[in-house]
């Protein structure tokens, strides 16, 4: 499906108009990872790994929740605790800290990678073609029955997004992911 919805991807990956238009749709965020992984992959160029710093808040439960285990979580309202990024990969905002201009789903194709800060070329909306740079934010999970902060870019790899993320987005070209994994399969019976 990755050749069918980004063909000719080592071409066309810096078109921000041909990008912008075209996404996997999925259902698991298990396939997410994965699909946007194995595009990331195939893009030219050097990737750079962002760690997260995480810790609870409540530093009494920092035993019953150690980094370790925090760094493991994949939620919704947190970016991955890995975060691999590319010059001119698709990415996605995830929340909302400069409103208008970056909002919760403002999709931006990455340019400059540096330490402490990105650069990227927003794709969509009143601001299209303005470059901005993002910061590593704190931000609290409210996915969890107990308060947890990660400091992270606020952003993830979105070649794939679930079926509900992409709503309040305009896509020419959109293709579904609909494959079922047997380990699916086995944690359901």
């Amino acid at each position: 499906m990755n050749d069918k919805m980004f063909p000719n991807l080592i071409q066309n990956y810096i078109n921000h108009q041909w990008l912008s238009a075209r996404a996997i749709l999925a259902v698991k965020d298990y396939d997410l990872s994965t699909i946007n992984i194995t595009i990331l992959n195939e893009i030219p160029g050097n990737t750079k790994t962002y760690l997260s710093i995480d810790a609870v808040i409540n530093q009494e439960k920092f035993v019953i929740y150690p980094t370790e285990f925090l760094n493991s979580l994949d939620l919704t309202d947190i970016p991955s605790h890995v975060l691999t990024l590319k010059f001119g990969v698709f990415i996605i905002f995830i929340q909302n800290i400069n409103l208008p201009r970056l909002c919760k789903g403002t999709r931006l194709s990455m340019k400059t990678l540096m330490n402490k800060i990105i650069e990227a070329t927003i794709l969509n909306g009143k601001f299209k073609g303005e470059d901005v740079l993002l910061p590593r934010i704190p931000m609290i999970s409210t996915d969890m029955n107990f308060k947890f902060k990660s400091l992270q870019f606020p952003v993830r790899l979105t070649f794939a997004m679930t079926i509900n993320k992409v709503q309040g987005q305009s896509l020419q070209l959109f293709g579904l992911n609909l494959e079922i994994h047997a380990s699916h399969i086995d944690s359901c019976m």
